[in-house]
């Protein structure tokens, strides 16, 4: 690949002969982002014409080589390609997140919502989960169905969760010295937010998992660590959301490694979070 960059002959010649449509474009482009190998026209052309099924996750971190003579083969118009044949994403899919994110308002987020509820599909859902800005991010840890989507839609163009001016004006306030206790409360309640809740702290849910082990291992010796544990572990059981309580449970864990198994109470046992964390056995070493 790299040297079909390069515009060599051989390589060319060796890349035409072998290349069918049974190549596994995921493992290909992986394998380019892990050496640094730039997707070029040669490459983009021929995942064009074979892809049946592409995930955009497969590109993050990739770069692409422009062609010299100017036409047009960069990351949009490509996927437009792409999304223009037997693709599981549709254009509307696709560029909805993106419009939000240009100008995020409060209906074009549930319009995002209710087309990847259409759509549904852990995967991608995941991959708009981490690209995205607090607002979509927030909405897609908290779904565990395409029937939470839809009740969130609802929820956003009811006035329930704001709008624009809302969402800035509460950005403003945050200063990254959050209440973790106090962030709970509106899980506990169910809701994804309110214009109070957000007006003291970002939604949980929308605290990356980077971001909570930051908190708990600064306030580790602080005594609202064990209130925090204690808080976290009865939202865990009363939340009926499967994603909320993986969260949970990764908190609860985070918080147990920090100020120690002594400190937890006869009426609460590890194993609950265990079996809800994806990644449990991190949260224990």
């Amino acid at each position: 690949m790299d040297a079909i960059n390069r515009k060599e002959t051989w390589a060319i010649e060796v890349a035409n002969k072998f290349w069918s449509s049974q190549v596994e474009i995921p493992w290909l482009l992986e394998a380019c982002g892990r050496v640094h190998i730039p997707v070029g026209h040669w490459m983009a052309t021929k995942i064009e014409h074979a892809a049946e099924i592409i995930f955009p996750k497969s590109f993050v971190g990739l770069a692409v080589i422009p062609p010299k003579d100017g036409t047009p083969i960069g990351w949009v118009s490509w996927l437009i390609t792409v999304y223009e044949k037997k693709n599981i994403w549709s254009r509307r899919l696709h560029y909805g997140p993106l419009h939000f994110e240009i100008a995020p308002t409060a209906n074009r987020l549930a319009e995002v919502l209710l087309a990847i509820a259409a759509n549904w599909n852990l995967s991608y859902q995941d991959f708009f989960n981490e690209q995205s800005s607090w607002p979509l991010a927030t909405c897609l840890a908290a779904a565990d169905t395409p029937a939470d989507l839809l009740r969130f839609a609802a929820g956003l163009r009811a006035g329930e969760l704001g709008d624009t001016n809302d969402w800035l004006k509460a950005e403003k306030s945050w200063t990254g010295k959050f209440d973790l206790v106090e962030m709970l409360d509106s899980l506990e309640a169910d809701v994804l937010w309110t214009r109070e809740s957000i007006s003291r702290a970002p939604p949980f849910l929308a605290i990356p998992i980077w971001g909570l082990i930051e908190r708990v291992s600064r306030n580790m010796r602080n005594p609202t660590a064990s209130v925090l544990l204690q808080q976290a572990n009865s939202t865990f059981h009363k939340s009926n959301s499967r994603n909320a309580k993986r969260r949970l449970a990764e908190l609860c864990l985070l918080t147990v490694r920090a100020i120690g198994t002594k400190t937890l109470k006869k009426n609460i046992n590890p194993m609950d979070w265990i079996n809800f964390s994806k990644s449990s056995i991190d949260f224990l070493v």
